[in-house]
């Protein structure tokens, strides 16, 4: 007689491979499988394995449309979250703990029924959009319009450039990071070398004799 690990490889070659009935494969089976392939890889490659094999029973299935994107990776991340929080001896400790996740609702606590509805959601992982206690501060209770959040963007970057265009002048930089010359007095330290400019640098007028001739006041 196999042993139970050995029983639970078998089954999730069968599902690799695509051996396994669909019909025989409700949604608890695929919570305890996925149970059993995140104890056995990373996330990132339960997800690959897992995903693939779903979609290899619905195409044997001939109902390759019933794949689900966003609801496989998000019942995986929920699943791997659990894992990760506290020990469990096996899948029946670990189910006895977690029955929520045998309820196909479960992910309504996080997702609208409408975005899980969508097509999007079906053929691409969607994060799940704002809980709406979460966001009840906002106009509506609604999360804000594309237009609305860029006008917030927008409205940051002009306050950034207000007191960049402050701060930068003290810096002796204009808005677009160019140094600007400034006028130096005659203690001011020349940039390039540490020391007071020269007379010549400043452009004082020179007499005939080479001598410097004061400017009037």
């Amino acid at each position: 007689m196999k042993s139970a690990e050995a029983s639970t490889e078998d089954e999730l070659l069968a599902l690799e491979t695509g051996s396994l009935d669909p019909a025989m494969f409700p949604h608890p089976e695929h919570v305890r499988l996925g149970y059993e392939m995140l104890g056995r890889y990373t996330f990132g490659e339960a997800v690959a394995r897992f995903s693939r094999s779903l979609r290899l029973l619905a195409a044997k299935g001939g109902r390759p449309e019933v794949y689900h994107e966003t609801i496989t990776v998000a019942f995986l991340a929920l699943i791997g979250e659990r894992r990760a929080r506290a020990r469990h001896a096996d899948w029946c400790e670990f189910k006895a703990n977690n029955s929520d996740l045998l309820d196909k609702r479960c992910l309504e606590r996080w997702y609208e029924a409408e975005q899980l509805g969508s097509d999007l959601a079906r053929q691409t992982f969607c994060l799940p959009g704002p809980n709406r206690s979460s966001v009840a501060h906002l106009s509506g209770a609604r999360w804000p319009a594309e237009s609305q959040a860029i006008r917030w963007y927008a409205g940051i970057f002009v306050e950034w450039l207000k007191v960049f265009r402050r701060d930068g002048s003290r810096l002796g930089l204009n808005p677009h990071g160019q140094e600007r010359a400034e006028e130096q007095d005659d203690s001011a330290p020349n940039l390039r070398g540490g020391e007071p400019l020269a007379k010549k640098e400043r452009g004082e007028p020179e007499g005939a004799d080479g001598t410097k001739k004061l400017q009037s006041l």
